[in-house]
């Protein structure tokens, strides 16, 4: 469940020592003694706006900044992850929302947010957030809100939907140009295939031609974008990888700065959890799952529409390629796939240093 409340007095309830039985405290998900699965999920907090600001101060954040990347494009030296929603309407069958949030999407006001950012800049300096939201968009009237108040109090920030948003959450071009007046310079979005019968197994909604768009919007006022396709569903073969190769091709052409492959893996509590089988332990459900029977036709696929991606993207708009291999120069980034190649930089510089202390190359990293 959510912690902020109920962690406090499990640890509490220990501390004290006392006699009572840990079942009569007000834990959800707490396991009691002949327990041999948790209980079921609980409601989650709905007054957002009551719980307090992360105790960032409580964090070696130096150790973060030095390292010169996060989940979002750096584009200074200092950032913080930002949380404005919990949850999500959607019920993507690949996903664990649907399972651990029972649906429910719950915001922050616009006014909670910019004023967790105006404090987050006084005591830290950050002028930059990287929003770890499932789907921060849902309420086209909650985004339109979370602008105004960051115009209102004249914040001079920048922020980034790092772990993306539904594209069809967000309403029109008139959204677009409003968070970008407010300071979004980057939104990820994830049409996840080409194929709409695959859409419609996954229970994943999406609209090309709004899609579209939105991803044109995004480049008229400047923000940045990513757009996440995954292969390996079940049911896919190469006429929906067709459709997938065909849609990132009409997306580059669109102006979609990034794109990102993943193959699905079964995380615990997804829909299609149940049907997959071959591997060894829950260690294997990761970003690689090499126990797939079609792991290395897959990773063929994938590495061959990236490469196709780079030549579009050389074909259709040559200048945001020369643009990326300059902020990749400078260490200012725009986009991950500017962000990952420095990072594998420094993950080589690690390894090569005495006693593996990290001591990052030397890229400009001015805020």
């Amino acid at each position: 469940g959510e912690a902020e409340r109920s962690a406090p007095l499990l640890v509490q309830g220990l501390a004290e020592r006392t006699e009572r039985d840990l079942a009569a405290l007000p834990v959800p998900g707490l396991l009691t003694p002949g327990q041999t699965a948790p209980p079921l999920p609980v409601a989650g907090i709905d007054d957002l706006d009551g719980l307090p600001f992360p105790a960032w101060d409580l964090f070696p954040l130096e150790n973060y900044w030095s390292l010169g990347f996060g989940h979002g494009p750096l584009t200074g030296r200092r950032y913080l992850p930002l949380l404005t929603s919990r949850g999500c309407p959607y019920p993507c069958a690949f996903c664990v929302i649907p399972a651990t949030n029972g649906r429910r999407w719950r915001a922050r006001s616009g006014a909670s947010v910019a004023l967790e950012m105006a404090s987050m800049g006084d005591r830290f300096g950050v002028a930059e957030f990287h929003l770890e939201d499932v789907n921060p968009t849902v309420n086209d009237r909650r985004t339109r809100e979370m602008c105004q108040a960051i115009l209102e109090r004249d914040l001079r920030v920048t922020w980034k939907l790092a772990a993306g948003t539904k594209v069809e959450s967000i309403r029109d071009g008139e959204t677009i140009a409003l968070m970008a007046r407010a300071g979004c310079r980057y939104i990820s979005i994830s049409p996840e295939t080409g194929a709409p019968e695959l859409l419609k197994t996954m229970g994943k909604p999406f609209k090309r031609d709004h899609a579209a768009g939105i991803v044109a919007a995004m480049n008229r006022h400047g923000i940045r974008s990513q757009a996440c396709f995954v292969l390996g569903f079940p049911g896919e073969g190469d006429a929906q990888r067709r459709a997938t190769w065909n849609m990132v091709e009409d997306l580059t052409r669109m102006g979609v700065d990034e794109i990102a492959l993943f193959i699905i893996t079964p995380v615990p509590g997804s829909a299609i959890f149940a049907g997959y089988s071959g591997y060894g332990s829950l260690s294997d459900l990761n970003f690689t799952p090499s126990w797939r029977e079609d792991y290395r036709l897959l990773v063929d696929f994938r590495l061959a529409l990236y490469k196709r991606f780079l030549w579009w993207k050389l074909r259709y708009h040559p200048w945001k390629l020369l643009r990326q291999c300059g902020n990749f120069l400078i260490g200012r980034f725009e986009t991950k796939m500017e962000m990952v190649p420095y990072k594998a930089l420094v993950w080589w510089w690690v390894e090569h240093q005495p006693g593996g202390r990290c001591h990052p190359p030397p890229l400009d990293m001015q805020p």
